[in-house]
């Protein structure tokens, strides 16, 4: 949808600038009338056909995002989406196009709130599920690897015969809570070699294996305590 906004906005201006204001929509289309078609209506008007297939490729994609945000956006469009007539008569070219300057002007208010429903609704779910992304996400996915750990666990147990009900699996379940979230708050993670593992995968593991969370507090806050200790200020001892 970005592209699409971006492709629609220069040409927007590529048109107006080929066809001029509104007020000359008359004078242009009596010169067409006693001319014919030129070269340059021939550009303008394919200019125009892909102005309006971008419109309308923006306003279905803003629909679809709109259902996602459970249509928190006014649709501008909303009084007449059940009326087929309208709908094409809004958003396509008029038949013939006997005035590419009217058909321009009209084209581009249409555009203008379909880019502020369209841009709004990017806003809308760049927010809300990107905060779900960092925040809960990482919690969920660090929980499902709890879970995995455990249905492994029971079915050794159960294979050996040695099950034995704890209530130390609460507090697991606890830990991976609390270890997932604490990787939501970073983007990504080094392994080596410039391999690196996205949070979501980190928060699972995390979750099945709780010693993976330790053992990275443990390395971050090492090396922490080493830059700290090799800084400047640390190294230098007064003098007396």
């Amino acid at each position: 949808m970005r592209t699409d906004i971006a492709t629609a906005n220069d040409l927007a201006v590529k048109l107006r600038t080929q066809l001029g204001p509104p007020q000359a929509a008359t004078q242009t289309s009596t010169v067409s009338t006693q001319q014919g078609t030129s070269g340059n209506d021939a550009t303008a008007i394919t200019e125009l056909q892909q102005f309006a297939s971008t419109t309308r490729a923006i306003d279905a994609r803003a629909r679809q995002l709109n259902v996602l945000v459970f249509h928190t956006e006014r649709d501008p469009f909303a009084q007449i989406r059940n009326d087929p007539k309208k709908i094409h008569d809004t958003f396509q070219l008029p038949e013939g196009l006997p005035s590419l300057v009217e058909a321009n002007n009209d084209l581009t208010t249409v555009y203008q709130d379909v880019r502020y429903f369209g841009q709004s609704l990017l806003d809308d779910v760049s927010f809300f599920y990107g905060a779900i992304t960092v925040c809960l996400l990482p919690a969920l996915y660090a929980l499902l690897g709890t879970c995995a750990y455990l249905l492994r666990t029971f079915e050794q147990q159960m294979t050996t015969r040695t099950f034995t009900p704890s209530v130390a699996n609460s507090a697991r379940f606890l830990i991976a809570a609390i270890g997932g979230a604490v990787v939501g708050l970073f983007n990504n993670f080094t392994i080596g070699q410039g391999a690196s593992i996205p949070p979501l995968a980190i928060a699972f593991l995390v979750g099945y294996a709780v010693d993976v969370f330790f053992a990275f507090l443990e390395g971050l806050l090492q090396a922490f305590t080493k830059s700290s200790t090799n800084s400047p200020a640390a190294s230098s001892s007064p003098k007396t």
